[in-house]
């Protein structure tokens, strides 16, 4: 009898995604400002351009998002889910807790967070 509310529990729970828990996006007011160019050093996750140093070509910042590890999933696929479902071409890496991007189902995974900006392709300020 003691096990139907568990088992309810976690029915509810597998249906949330994981990255409605272990995110936090943080909307940018409008007008949106453009972001320093830099090398554009990147690598693709999800099919989403993760960049480690700003990108070469202009972009406005229409987010932030901090993302944490977990059982299933890192930190970097979190962030990208959240980026693309406001509307994000890329995210841009800007800080990372002592473990970077920790993708394990130990400690060290449950405990890294890393922090992301949601970027947008624009045309050049003037």
């Amino acid at each position: 009898m003691n096990r139907i509310p568990f088992a309810l529990f976690l029915l509810i729970l597998s249906a949330i995604p994981s990255h409605a828990i272990l995110t936090q996006w943080v909307p940018a007011n409008p007008p949106y400002s453009h972001g320093p160019l830099g090398t554009g050093e990147y690598s693709m996750v999800w099919n989403m351009r993760r960049y480690a140093t700003p990108p070469g070509r202009p972009y406005v910042i229409i987010g932030s998002i901090r993302a944490t590890g977990g059982l299933w999933g890192s930190p970097r696929t979190r962030a990208v889910e959240v980026a693309r479902e406001h509307g994000a071409d890329a995210i841009l890496w800007t800080q990372a807790e002592t473990h970077a991007e920790a993708n394990s189902i130990g400690l060290i995974g449950l405990l890294s967070h890393c922090d992301y900006l949601a970027i947008r392709w624009t045309t050049p300020p003037r």
